[in-house]
């Protein structure tokens, strides 16, 4: 179901996750409820002897960290459904590849999950076959990452500009981020050789949950 994956998205973009909206949200698709059991049994994020009763246990379960990446992984593995495979993989690479960075920029102001968000919804357009400025009004994101997508501006924007650089082998361009930001190349290159066996991993472990 399209709206509840757009809802999904939506709540993950507010500050505060509300266990209960979400709640709510995941209780009127059945495939969701069994996507996030199947999940949560393969998760890091739970023990191995945690046993499910509910489904608010069940969100509980993941913490924030894990629920923000179900509702990543799954919403967009699932809109992007009749998209060639090749896209979901490259939506994996690129939000994986900002969050990375992100996080070893020296004295960055940006937040890694914010940077995996920009990545993730940075072919929307494509998925949905809508405007990327109307898909972002929908989900009511927050105004650093509209500027991001639509204009690519702010630092948000040159991570995925970065990654779309990388992934086209730019690396004219690639060069001169680096040396903008003080970030070695040697490291870069090691991040996205990280980040190619993560989604590999990834996309064979959602495969076994859809």
């Amino acid at each position: 179901d399209i709206t509840s994956q757009l809802m999904l998205l939506r709540e993950l973009n507010n500050n505060n996750l509300d266990i209960d909206r979400l709640e709510s949200i995941i209780k009127r698709d059945i495939s969701l409820i069994h996507k996030l059991l199947k999940y949560i049994i393969n998760s890091p994020y739970a023990s191995g002897s945690d046993r499910v009763h509910t489904l608010k246990q069940a969100i509980s379960l993941l913490k924030i960290d894990g629920i923000r990446n179900w509702i990543n992984l799954v919403c967009m593995k699932d809109l992007s459904a009749e998209r060639p495979n090749e896209l979901f993989t490259t939506l994996l690479i690129r939000a994986k590849f900002c969050e990375l960075t992100a996080e070893n920029i020296p004295n960055a102001k940006v937040e890694k999950d914010t940077a995996f968000l920009v990545g993730m919804l940075s072919l929307s357009d494509v998925v949905l076959g809508q405007p990327m400025e109307k898909i972002i009004n929908d989900l009511g994101l927050a105004s650093e990452i509209k500027d991001a997508l639509v204009l690519h501006k702010n630092i948000l924007g040159e991570l995925l500009k970065l990654s779309t650089d990388y992934e086209q082998g730019n690396w004219q361009e690639v060069k001169i981020w680096c040396q903008k930001n003080h970030f070695p190349e040697e490291l870069l290159a090691s991040l996205y050789n990280e980040v190619i066996q993560w989604s590999t991993r990834i996309n064979e472990g959602i495969s076994s949950v859809m």
